[in-house]
């Protein structure tokens, strides 16, 4: 057994409990002063304050009187870059938009041009200093994206390097493809064939050589719509296969947990109620289970797999003759609301026609559609309409400032991304947009949004 000791300890910051934390219980932390860890194989074993325990065969590290926290994750980089933008900073402060910048030489094509002149050498020496700066601020996990070459030769090298840190560097590396980050200046007047060099020639060069772990695409306005983000998806069966491989190698890690639900738009690489996907939810939420079965997320994921089960139990042919019918209404939902009161939304419902919203304020798309929803609750308030809008976003205060102000019901799931309610209402991709009648009857789920004043007047 490999033992390690740290003594000396003048703050020990830590999460309380043995469970994840989110939302505002991120913010319930012990501290420990004049305090000790001991870990064992490179588990926590046991802390305390005053005299450190003896601890036959242990590494013993002096802490010297400073602060000792759990390691920091980053689970969003770009760390594999050429050059510099410092002088996109005067544009930005100017009002220009990112589109503008971009068109004007600078985004995403100045750095690729500047990346495609580096040398692997220079690329490593630049993503290692800040590397270094990122430990030095408690960062121990970096999850870092290639992209910025956009042509094969230089995404591979982008790649070499994420390797090359993970082996050389104290940073733990997770590396993630993103060759869908832009389509470059020689291929914009033929966006098809980029697509195809991704998804035929770079994408299997990467799953060959083993130099990444996820697939990642930018959906956004002038860089990928969101079916071309889906043929890069369909290509990423080979993301798939390595992610299936490295979820059954450890279905209890964290990495496995992350890499079921990758998505892009909304849309998850691993489908609920795919048989085979199903398989992979079903052995992490067995394995969460049995490692961690007071955290939340093994709750989660064995609410998912039950669900799952049962939708794909539910599409074998059966007799529906022998069916026995029953009415069942909507799924009720009871979130707090911005003074951290719960409200139902049947509480609202009664004799009301409901507009039923799933969001997250800080998508870039959430002030239009806010707009959208303003006109039709003032037009159409007085004559029944309701609103019961469920925020995902994950910043609490960013929601509350955002909501504060709206005249119809706000409400938000604390789980997030993770929410088990819209996991039930089979949300996919946001906005997401339903329709209930007087009755309490779900009649209409909203593809497009321009039709929703009609899809309302229908049932007022």
């Amino acid at each position: 057994m490999k033992k390690l000791l740290v003594k000396n300890i003048g703050l020990l910051a830590t999460p309380e409990g043995k469970s994840a934390h989110r939302g505002s219980e991120q913010g319930k932390i012990k501290f420990l002063k004049d305090a000790w860890v001991l870990i064992e194989d490179g588990v926590i074993a046991s802390v305390g304050t005053g005299e450190a325990p003896a601890a036959a065969g242990a590494e013993i590290v002096d802490a010297e009187g400073k602060l000792v926290t759990p390691g920091l994750v980053d689970a969003h980089t770009h760390l594999i870059f050429g050059g510099w933008r410092q002088n996109e900073l005067g544009m930005k402060l100017h009002g220009k938009t990112y589109l503008e910048i971009q068109n004007a030489g600078g985004g995403i094509q100045s750095t690729t041009n500047a990346t495609r002149g580096a040398t692997e050498e220079e690329l490593t020496a630049k993503a290692a200093k800040a590397l270094d700066e990122m430990m030095a601020f408690g960062t121990t996990t970096c999850e870092a994206k290639s992209g910025y070459g956009l042509a094969t030769e230089h995404e591979l090298k982008a790649l070499r390097v994420i390797r090359d840190l993970d082996e050389q560097h104290p940073m733990d590396m997770v590396a993630t493809f993103m060759g869908a980050h832009l389509v470059p200046a020689e291929y914009k007047a033929n966006r098809a064939e980029y697509i195809r060099l991704v998804c035929e020639e770079m994408m299997p060069l990467v799953k060959e050589q083993g130099i990444a772990k996820f697939c990642d695409v930018f959906c956004e306005a002038d860089t990928f719509t969101v079916e071309e983000s889906r043929q890069v998806l369909e290509a990423a069966e080979a993301y798939k296969d390595v992610a299936r491989k490295y979820i059954y190698s450890a279905p209890m890690s964290a990495a496995a947990y992350f890499a079921l639900f990758q998505q892009i738009d909304g849309l998850l690489f691993f489908d609920l109620y795919d048989k085979n996907d199903s398989k992979a939810y079903g052995a992490v939420a067995t394995s969460f289970d049995h490692y961690y079965p007071e955290s939340p997320r093994a709750k989660h994921l064995y609410n998912l797999a039950l669900q799952s089960i049962k939708v794909i139990r539910s599409q074998r042919p059966m007799d529906l003759d022998k069916v026995e019918k029953k009415e069942v209404s909507f799924l009720d939902i009871e979130l707090p609301d911005v003074h951290g009161e719960n409200t139902k939304l049947s509480s609202v419902a009664t004799g009301k026609v409901v507009l039923i919203n799933f969001t997250a304020y800080m998508s870039e798309w959430s002030p239009a559609l806010n707009m959208e929803f303003g006109d039709l609750y003032t037009r159409y308030h007085d004559k029944g309409l309701e609103i019961y809008q469920i925020s995902l976003d994950s910043d609490l205060h960013f929601w509350k400032n955002a909501a504060s102000n709206l005249p119809w019901t706000c409400v938000r799931d604390p789980q997030s991304v993770y929410s088990q309610t819209a996991a039930l209402y089979n949300v996919k991709q946001l906005p997401a947009i339903f329709i209930l009648d007087r009755k309490g009857n779900l009649v209409k789920r909203v593809d497009d949004v321009k039709k929703l004043e009609a899809d309302i007047k229908s049932v007022l």
